[in-house]
């Protein structure tokens, strides 16, 4: 909600009447009855049915399912009987089955599974044993009739393993009670792929699922040091992935699995590393992003050689750059998240080529950014459904569900949920029998599960902002909460404030525009702050890095103003805001100040 003068006034980019006949996202239900979340999670398929966490208030975070019907919408087990919470995560199916980790005060947090049904929602093994033990394993992931997982004991958090009775221990690959963290599975010629932590430092592993066939395959980083492999991608019968072999930095690396077998594939930046990441199938090669000294971090293509590894766009000119996230194959185009400073961060599609890598749309007009996809692209960014994409964008009316066919005329937003701009947020947008499930907050009954079932968007109507007359000038910006929490905790009392309001005062009417910067610390490399120490500076100072997260825009008016802002979805961590206005085609210096945001 944006607040002018005292009086509550609701803005939006896309003010529009949803036409009536075009269907519109619609809850399924109220799972918390009244405004409280119910925060539904961990949407996972089995069947014809959506299984997921959720809190209806009475008897804590529990295992629900749903038909996509209210009324076959409910609680499937209460494995923490009474109030408690057993907050069941990472759903995974395998063999006819979800298995997940879930918490009761007999065995702690261990490892269950589900055939959907209540009698058949049971531990399977209770592995760090101990009601005050906790193995929490996660990280599954199937290969043939096995599911592999980390989980942690006495050992360390290690690679175990289930085929559906019971579990066992792969192997203790730290070799004492520390953690060797398996990591970044894949799967080659019928083994498990993965990083884990051993002697030898940080460095690729496979396994058969059998303590004999379990082995680091190469030393990339020799001695104790780590190459940090991650990424693991096939294309061609090979993997590839990024490493550190200690000499030229984070680079693009590619192995075929066999012993002592890691080639380099390029070099990207001789001074410190290209780190390459996000790499994603498209046709016959990988595309990912990549950092050098000439373009910045932007979109590349290699078909696994070095003269076939290309620049695809340099969509931020210059050594600026775009950041392409969350890239998604999709109708035989790649769709991303990129910036560059005319258009902030924005919606992107590429048919692998320089000439038709273009932007979709700017749907945050000028140079605000939308941030399609969400802040967390891990967890959000783009899911189809009936041939297009849906994904989260920001505009003035907040973080809000839109669809995209690829085309600007194409893309828009679904429903303003929350109206105003404090946004719904919808996020783990998942495709289930030709429908969209998704977790949402339309600011009267919380978080809840929605669902479209048309993959028609409403029509939207944009509208002019208010015509200025000057240019404006921000002036005393103030935060009335500089550390405060983005939700109430699940438990107990609240010991921060949720939420803060930006407060300041126009010289004249504006457009006005909040950039939510991430705060890090780097290096000095010149006018640059740059995330490692650059290797031909070894003393290099420390600098404060800052990366755009989200971005606000309102209209605003002569005088005081004032933008309450919750951060829901950024996580705990420094942060920076910086406000600036524009009007009459000119624009305002910028004004900034820190915050932070700390765990509820």
């Amino acid at each position: 909600m944006f607040r002018l003068g005292g009086l509550a006034l609701l803005f939006t980019l896309l003010t529009a009447a949803p036409a009536l006949a075009a269907p519109q996202a619609e809850p399924v239900k109220d799972i918390r009855v009244g405004p409280g979340d119910s925060e539904p999670n961990s949407f996972a398929k089995l069947g014809d049915k959506l299984y997921f966490g959720a809190n209806d208030g009475l008897v804590g975070s529990e295992l629900w399912a749903t038909d996509g019907t209210s009324a076959g919408t409910a609680l499937l087990r209460n494995i923490e009987p009474g109030t408690g919470d057993s907050y069941p995560y990472r759903l995974t199916p395998f063999g006819g089955r979800l298995y997940f980790q879930a918490l009761d005060s007999l065995a702690g947090n261990e490892l269950w599974s589900t055939d959907g049904s209540e009698i058949g929602t049971a531990r399977v093994e209770d592995i760090y044993t101990g009601a005050s033990n906790h193995s929490s394993p996660n990280d599954f992931y199937a290969l043939g009739n096995t599911l592999f997982f980390v989980a942690g004991t006495a050992d360390g958090r290690e690679l175990w393993k289930t085929t559906g009775a019971g579990a066992d221990q792969v192997m203790n690959i730290d070799g004492g009670p520390g953690d060797s963290d398996p990591s970044d599975f894949a799967q080659l010629g019928g083994k498990l792929i993965f990083r884990a932590t051993g002697s030898s430092g940080t460095e690729p592993w496979f396994s058969d699922g059998e303590l004999t066939g379990t082995t680091m395959f190469v030393d990339i980083a020799p001695f104790a040091a780590s190459s940090n492999p991650a990424g693991f991608t096939e294309l061609g019968g090979k993997l590839y992935f990024s490493a550190n072999d200690g000499i030229g930095g984070t680079e693009l690396w590619e192995t075929t699995g066999g012993l002592d077998n890691a080639t380099l594939v390029k070099d990207f930046n001789p001074s410190g590393g290209g780190d390459p990441s996000g790499f994603v199938k498209l046709g016959d090669k990988l595309f990912f992003r990549a950092y050098d000294p000439i373009n910045g971090t932007e979109l590349w293509s290699t078909d696994g050689t070095e003269d076939g590894t290309d620049l695809v766009g340099n969509i931020a000119p210059g050594n600026e750059s775009s950041y392409p996230f969350g890239l998604t194959a999709h109708d035989g185009k790649l769709f991303f998240q990129a910036y560059n400073s005319d258009d902030g961060s924005e919606l992107w599609v590429s048919d692998g080529t320089t000439d038709g890598t273009r932007l979709v749309s700017n749907i945050n007009p000028g140079s605000a950014s939308s941030t399609p996809g969400g802040t967390n692209l891990d967890t959000d960014g783009f899911t189809p459904l009936g041939g297009k994409l849906y994904f989260q964008a920001q505009t003035a009316a907040g973080s809000e569900l839109w669809v995209t066919d690829g085309t600007s005329a194409g893309t828009q937003q679904v429903r303003d949920i929350y109206p105003g701009s404090e946004g719904s947020y919808p996020e783990q947008l998942t495709e289930l029998n030709g429908k969209l499930y998704f977790a949402a907050d339309d600011g009267v009954n919380g978080e809840e599960l929605w669902v479209v079932s048309d993959p028609q968007p409403a029509t939207q109507t944009p509208t002019d902002p208010p015509v200025a007359t000057s240019a404006p000038k921000v002036s005393r910006l103030r935060m009335t909460n500089k550390r405060f929490a983005t939700r109430k905790p699940k438990q107990g009392k609240p010991r921060h404030k949720v939420g803060t309001k930006f407060q300041f005062s126009l010289s004249a009417a504006g457009r006005v525009t909040i950039a939510i910067e991430r705060k890090s610390r780097g290096y000095r490399a010149g006018k640059r702050c740059v995330a490692k120490r650059p290797k031909d500076k070894p003393n290099a100072k420390r600098c404060d890095r800052f990366t755009r997260t989200r971005t606000v825009r309102a209209n605003g008016r002569k005088g005081p103003n004032s933008i309450a802002f919750k951060g829901k979805g950024l996580k705990p961590g420094g942060y920076r805001a910086t406000v600036t206005a524009t009007a009459g085609g000119l624009k305002s210096k910028p004004m900034r100040v820190g915050f932070k945001i700390v765990a509820p």
